[in-house]
C-alpha cells in the first residue's frame, strides 16, 4: 500500500506569495496525511515554468514524508514554484527500501507513480527492474504514451499518475481498484488528488471554506488527461484481462472487480457539484457516492475463498508458513475464533490479521481468505503431515486463538 497526492495549476494562474504559500502549505499536508500508507520512503516528481520549456526534477529519498519535507533540497525544489508536483510515499512490498527505488519513477520520457501492485511485472520490466511500479512506466514509455495499448499489458491493482515529459502539458490519472480523489481549489486554480478523501478534506478544510468544493473519484478504467489550462478528458481503457492469471507460478487472483455485487451502480452525481466546475469536459457522472463510499469505509472487503481452487500444494505451504509465524504488521499470532479470515498480499508473499488489514485498507490490495477454507483446501490436497500440524491450531476443529 502506498500514497498518491499532488496537484496541478492552470498554466495562466498568477499566483501571489499568500497563495504559493497556501498552496505548499497544502502539498506539504497532503503528503504528511500520506505517511499513513507509506512510511518506507518518499518523493516528488514537479513540472517547473521556465522561459522557453517546462523542466522537470525528481526528489525522492528512503525518508518518511516528515523527514523529506524538512529537507533543505525539498524547500529549494519548491522555491521553484513548480506547477505540477506528483507526490508519492512508499509501504515497500517488491523491491530493498533505497532512495532508487522511491517513486516517482522515470522510464524513458514517462515520469509517473503508483499505488498497488502489478503482478506479471516481471514480464513487463527490464532485467535493472527492482520494483513491480516500474513495469508500469516502462510499459508507456514503450508505447510512446499510447496508453489504451500501454495499460493493456498489465495485470494488477491501480492508481496512476504520470506525465510524458515531451509534453509537459498534459497530466493523466487512472484508477482500477484503487483510491483517488481530487478537489478543484478555484482559490488557487489548483487541482488536488489524494489517495484519501479524508486527506483533501481536513488539509485544504484548515485553509479553504469547504461548503463551495467537491470531491470527486474518478471513474474505474478511465484515463483523466488534465491539460494545462485545467481541461479533462476522459478516454476508456482496459488493462489486462481480470481473470485466474499465473504470477511465478502460482494461481493469483486479480480480478476483484469481476465478482464485485456493486459493479453496475451507476455513479451520481450531486446537483452542487454539477454546477462546480464548467471545465469538467464529460457527460459521466464521477461524483463520490454510496459505491465509492462503500469501498472507503471498506464495507465491500470480498472473501476469495474461491481461488484457493488455483493454488497448488506449494503455494499453499507457503500460506500456511505465513499464518504459523504471526501476522507481519502487529506481530501478534491469528486470532481464528474472532477473526475467521485474514489478508493475504501474493506479491509479497504476506499474511495479515484482519485488524491490521482493514486499519491499512488493505481491502483494495490483497486476497481475504477464510482459515476454514484454507483447511479445506489443505485436505484437498492431501496435505497429512501439514493439515495435523495445522489442527493443533484448532484444537476443537472449530476455531481458537493460534498460539502454542
Amino acid at each position: 500500500m502506498c500514497g498518491l497526492c499532488g496537484y496541478i495549476t492552470h498554466k495562466d494562474a498568477k499566483l501571489t506569495p499568500k497563495q504559493l504559500k497556501q498552496r505548499e502549505g497544502i502539498l506539504k499536508g497532503l503528503m504528511l496525511a500520506m505517511q499513513e500508507r507509506g512510511t518506507h520512503s518518499t518523493g516528488i516528481g514537479v513540472i517547473v515554468p521556465d522561459k522557453k520549456e517546462e523542466k522537470f526534477c525528481i526528489y525522492k529519498r528512503a525518508l518518511s514524508a516528515k523527514q523529506l519535507t524538512e529537507t533543505d533540497d525539498f524547500d529549494t525544489v519548491m522555491k521553484w514554484k513548480p506547477r505540477v508536483v506528483l507526490a508519492h510515499t512508499r509501504f515497500a512490498t517488491i523491491g530493498a527500501i533505497t532512495d532508487n527505488n522511491a517513486h516517482p519513477f522515470k522510464e524513458g520520457t514517462i515520469m509517473g507513480t503508483h499505488n498497488g501492485h502489478v503482478t506479471n511485472w516481471r514480464s513487463i520490466c527490464d532485467e535493472e527492474a527492482e520494483v513491480d511500479s516500474q513495469a508500469i512506466f516502462q510499459a508507456l514509455n514503450e508505447a510512446e504514451n499510447d496508453f489504451k495499448t500501454a495499460l493493456k499489458r498489465l495485470d494488477g491493482a491501480f492508481a496512476i499518475t504520470w506525465i510524458d515529459l515531451r509534453d509537459t502539458s498534459k497530466l493523466y490519472l487512472v484508477k482500477q481498484t484503487n483510491p483517488l480523489y481530487l478537489i478543484k481549489v478555484n482559490e488557487l486554480q489548483t487541482y488536488f488528488w489524494a489517495s484519501t478523501q479524508l486527506a483533501l478534506e481536513s488539509v485544504i478544510g484548515t485553509i479553504f471554506d469547504m461548503k463551495d468544493k467537491s470531491i470527486w473519484t474518478p471513474k474505474y478504467e478511465h484515463v483523466y488527461e488534465f491539460s494545462d489550462n485545467l481541461q479533462i478528458t476522459k478516454t476508456s481503457v482496459d488493462f489486462a484481462p481480470k481473470i485466474y492469471s499465473n504470477y511465478h507460478g502460482t494461481g493469483y487472483y486479480s480480478g476483484y472487480k469481476s465478482s464485485n455485487q456493486y459493479d453496475n451502480v451507476d455513479f451520481k452525481k450531486s446537483e452542487e457539484s454539477k454546477q462546480d466546475d464548467s471545465t469538467y469536459q464529460t457527460t459521466d457522472t464521477d461524483e463520490e457516492d454510496d459505491y465509492n463510499e462503500a469501498f472507503e469505509q471498506g464495507k465491500l472487503v470480498e472473501n476469495h475463498d474461491s481461488v484457493l481452487a488455483y493454488y497448488d500444494k506449494k503455494d499453499v505451504q507457503v500460506i500456511e508458513n505465513a499464518l504459523v509465524e504471526q501476522c507481519c504488521y502487529c506481530g501478534q499470532d491469528f486470532d481464528i475464533a474472532s477473526d475467521s479470515v485474514f489478508y493475504w498480499i501474493e506479491t509479497s508473499r504476506a499474511a495479515i490479521c484482519m485488524t491490521c488489514g482493514d486499519e491499512e485498507d488493505l481491502w483494495d490490495e490483497a486476497l481475504v481468505f477464510s482459515f476454514e477454507a484454507l483447511l479445506d483446501r489443505m485436505t484437498e490436497l492431501d496435505y497429512e503431515e501439514q493439515l495435523a500440524g495445522y489442527k493443533r491450531l484448532l484444537p476443537d476443529g472449530k476455531g481458537g486463538v493460534v498460539s502454542e
